[in-house]
């Protein structure tokens, strides 16, 4: 898994494991990272936020065609 952030630029590491929404793992993120995508291999997978944690992708479109506005409709290619 590897993210490219505004502050660190790209640095990868790995999964660790689901804690509720959001994934933790070893991926070096500081602050003005946030929002950075995270991608295993090709896929995008998520998006950084704080210490280690990302939020998986398919909730941030879940919520987004659910609230509607910006960005509803969006879904991943297959």
């Amino acid at each position: 898994m590897c993210k490219q952030g505004h502050r660190t630029g790209l640095t990868c590491g790995i999964k660790l494991g689901t804690h509720g929404i959001w994934f933790t793992h070893l991926i070096w993120t500081d602050g003005g990272d946030s929002g950075s995508p995270v991608v295993d291999g090709q896929t995008l997978v998520g998006n950084a936020w704080g210490a280690q944690h990302s939020s998986p992708i398919l909730s941030i479109i879940d919520e987004m065609n659910a609230n509607g506005g910006v960005g509803a409709g969006f879904h991943l290619a297959t």
